[in-house]
């Protein structure tokens, strides 16, 4: 199943999570798609993707922990990429 990112973005609205008004320009682009960007609700601090439709739950569903972090754990993954994860 793939993602919506205009569902998203209008549940965070409905639940006043975000609001349409404040909702800006956080970053440009993302690690690894330049045509994807962050936004963030200067209101409440949500950020959220520009587009979320290129994202596969299954994808993730399948994977074995740590695996995402190419890592043998959570914790290990997590200080591996921590440098990336700050920026």
């Amino acid at each position: 199943m793939s993602l919506n990112s205009q569902h998203l973005k209008e549940t965070l609205i409905k639940f006043g999570l975000c609001r349409d008004e404040t909702l800006g320009p956080f970053y440009p682009r993302v690690r690894d798609r330049e045509d994807i960007a962050v936004l963030r609700d200067s209101h409440s601090g949500v950020i959220l993707l520009s587009s979320t439709n290129h994202i596969d739950t299954e994808h993730y569903e399948e994977m074995r922990e740590g695996e995402y972090w190419q890592s043998y754990s959570r914790s290990e993954g997590a200080l591996k990429y921590n440098k990336d994860d700050v920026r």
